[in-house]
């Protein structure tokens, strides 16, 4: 053998990588970033921090802006309800003001026509007066019934249309998934009568 053979010459070194050194590995490191992929990426890591820097200074103005605007309805909410409470105390006074003048009057003016016993004048304006509060009361609560009924009676025909009341919605819920057997059994069953 010559040496010429054994030992390669210059001509005969190994060629590099297309992917530069880090291609010797086998392939599998990724090549280093030259400068100008190094400035885009800090550009880009900057710009981000811009961003999210003035996103979080939105944030805050937010955040603070909502804090005020609650601090406003708090203050005017108390007020409203100071107006209304002292609305409701003037209200209340002239009320039992008004009341107690009415039976004073009422009885003054029974106990005219029963001279020889005024005792009678008060009590037959004060059973008036009760009276009157009781059929206001009930009143008040046979229109709150009504109201309640007719709320009732609303919802019930709101899900009737829906098909969501009480058993039809399950029955038609089994008439989907057996054919309608189960759902005619019951119905059947319901009625009386025997099922398919």
């Amino acid at each position: 053998m010559t040496s010429t053979e054994t030992s390669p010459g210059p001509a005969a070194a190994p060629a590099p990588a297309a992917n530069g050194p880090a291609s010797s590995n086998g392939g599998s490191a990724a090549p280093h970033a030259g400068p100008a992929e190094a400035t885009a990426f800090e550009a880009v890591l900057a710009r981000l921090a811009e961003r999210g820097g003035e996103i979080l200074a939105e944030l805050r103005t937010l955040l603070r802006l909502r804090a005020e605007e609650s601090r406003l309805r708090w203050r005017r909410l108390r007020w409203t309800l100071v107006q209304a409470l002292m609305a409701g105390a003037a209200a209340m006074a002239l009320a039992v003001a008004g009341a107690l003048y009415l039976a004073r009057g009422l009885a003054h003016a029974l106990a005219a026509g029963l001279p020889e016993r005024p005792w009678l004048g008060e009590l037959l304006a004060g059973a008036i007066l009760l009276a009157l509060v009781a059929g206001g009361v009930a009143l008040a609560r046979a229109r709150e019934e009504r109201r309640e009924l007719e709320r009732l009676r609303r919802t019930l025909e709101r899900d009737e249309r829906k098909g969501t009341h009480g058993d039809d919605g399950r029955e038609r819920e089994a008439a989907g998934a057996d054919g309608g057997a189960a759902a005619g059994g019951r119905a059947g069953a319901r009625e009386g009568a025997p099922g398919p």
